[in-house]
């Protein structure tokens, strides 16, 4: 029963929370490349719809075999611009983490 309730506390929670839409387009990029990409994207959907939580590890080109170009509708702004910047300054070692939780 508490494990009931938790749960209906978490969607409450989760619907007071503010919501955005994104429109992204990727261009540039290889028919393997899109297929790779479309397949992280249809699992990243499927993992939310059935509460999974999954690891990705993406794996770039360095050599310029992957240069795709990405335009956003809402590019971010301030404190998320810099965010997002950082992260680019923090990608040593060849990792980065991102959280979609």
């Amino acid at each position: 029963m508490n494990n009931m309730k938790n749960f209906e506390e978490f969607l409450n929670e989760s619907k007071d929370e503010e919501r955005h839409e994104l429109n992204v387009k990727f261009s540039n990029l290889k028919d393997h490349q899109l297929l790779e990409l479309q397949k992280l994207l249809t699992v990243m959907q499927y993992s939310g719809n059935v509460g999974a939580s999954r690891d990705f590890k993406i794996g770039l080109d360095g050599d310029g075999g992957f240069r795709m170009t990405v335009e956003m509708d809402k590019e971010p702004e301030g404190k998320d611009k810099e965010k997002c910047n950082k992260a680019c300054g923090e990608y040593t070692d060849e990792k980065l983490f991102i959280s979609f939780e």
